[in-house]
């Protein structure tokens, strides 16, 4: 995120955490913007999963809107979903938990789809899980949006026409190289419009995947993208 432009981005921050560069963006929502309190005036960690989510919708559906806004930056989907479980486990019991998530979750993308006029980038973390190939002995290690519950495993990335994966590579002298997946290399869920790349990895820029993602529609039809990052 270090290269957007800080006068038309909208950072919606719920990882509860600094960003981890001295940019700054004038929209960036740290949420819960006010922690919550109970009658004593202390921390209420059992209302916070409530005043997350709570925010979440007034914030996003306000950049969503905003004529100012160009690029809206969810940081992140998973840590969000962890929040939305923590409510439902609050409000709901037994089966109705897990199907109020996905709903919640559900919800959430198609409304976020449904803005065609803007470009709006979630970062999530990944999950290795094991799948079956030809050969019944074996199996394969492939990595896909970390999500709760079976209905949506596996099944996040159809919500995005973009989806692109982190790869680190060490180099000859002991750093790392970070870069982005731009299509699946066998392991991943990774996917991207044919010739909207021109090579499988990428610089991990977001500046970078926009103006390829620009060119591409002609700077008229913005997609929606989710970036996987190792947690």
């Amino acid at each position: 995120m270090e290269n957007l432009d800080e006068s038309t981005t909208a950072v919606i921050n719920n990882e509860q955490k600094a960003l981890p560069f001295r940019k700054r963006f004038k929209r960036h929502y740290l949420l819960p913007t006010k922690l919550p309190k109970n009658k004593a005036g202390e921390f209420d960690e059992k209302e916070l999963a409530s005043a997350v989510t709570r925010e979440y919708r007034k914030v996003l559906g306000e950049e969503l809107e905003s004529p100012g806004t160009k690029l809206v930056v969810v940081d992140s989907f998973t840590r969000w979903s962890d929040y939305v479980l923590e409510y439902n486990q609050i409000v709901h019991s037994g089966y109705d938990i897990y199907r109020n998530y996905n709903d919640n979750v559900k919800s959430m993308l198609n409304r976020v789809n449904a803005t065609a006029e803007k470009t709006v980038v979630f970062t999530a973390v990944d999950e290795v899980v094991l799948v079956e190939t030809e050969n019944e002995h074996l199996q394969e290690r492939s990595r896909r949006c970390k999500i709760y519950g079976r209905e949506l495993e596996g099944k996040i990335e159809s919500y995005f026409t973009i989806v692109l994966f982190t790869k680190t590579e060490k180099q000859p002298n002991g750093t790392l190289k970070y870069s982005f997946l731009t299509n699946s290399d066998g392991s991943c869920s990774a996917k991207s419009p044919a010739g909207m790349f021109k090579d499988l990895l990428i610089p991990n820029d977001l500046a970078v995947v926009l103006e390829a993602v620009g060119k591409y529609y002609e700077k008229s039809t913005p997609a929606k993208t989710v970036v996987k990052r190792r947690g």
